[in-house]
């Protein structure tokens, strides 16, 4: 079966939502993704530097004499921060000096940003280690283990699955915001 077939007895569900912010709603929306989009590229530097820094320690440990293992040894001891967790201190650690007007934004932007570099990054190495095992549909075993059901869509899911026959297979909703709404 192809990836996007359905199969007999099955519908697909699909809800789609516009939004109709008011300007400072559409401003505050625009803040807090840039704010994941500076935190993101932001992190990706920090990890690039770090790999710089730890390539560069460890090829003047080897100029100056060291043995091949001490010199690695020595390289290993800059941190490179490859997970969420160590991402989120680094960034605890640096934000009100990179970014004195974070707090202008949720958290929750920031947080955003720095899984979506952790998962990118985690991803590079995977590939890189040849550890990528993706099934047919794009999805490591583990995102499908974690997603019964689901289907990606973006930044969104859609749910397969049997569906009474009395309930439509798409929805529509408009969500206005402002004070008439």
């Amino acid at each position: 079966m192809s990836r996007h077939q359905v199969p007999e007895g099955w519908t697909i569900q699909a809800y789609r939502f516009a939004l109709d912010p008011t300007p400072t709603q559409s401003r505050a929306m625009a803040s807090n993704v840039g704010a994941a989009r500076f935190v993101y590229n932001w992190g990706l530097g920090l990890v690039e530097s770090r790999l710089h820094e730890r390539k560069r320690l460890g090829e003047q440990a080897l100029v100056e004499g060291l043995s091949k293992r001490e010199a690695e040894a020595l390289a290993g001891s800059v941190v490179v921060p490859w997970n969420l967790y160590a991402l989120r201190r680094e960034w605890n650690a640096a934000k009100d000096c990179v970014a004195p007007w974070w707090a202008a934004n949720s958290k929750e932007a920031y947080s955003s940003g720095l899984h979506s570099l952790a998962r990118a990054l985690g991803a590079y190495v995977n590939s890189a280690s040849g550890k990528a095992n993706r099934s047919q549909d794009g999805l490591a075993p583990a995102q499908e283990a974690a997603l019964p059901g689901l289907l990606p869509l973006h930044h969104g899911f859609v749910r397969s699955g049997r569906c009474p026959p009395h309930r439509p297979a798409t929805d529509r909703a408009r969500i206005r915001g402002g004070e008439d709404s």
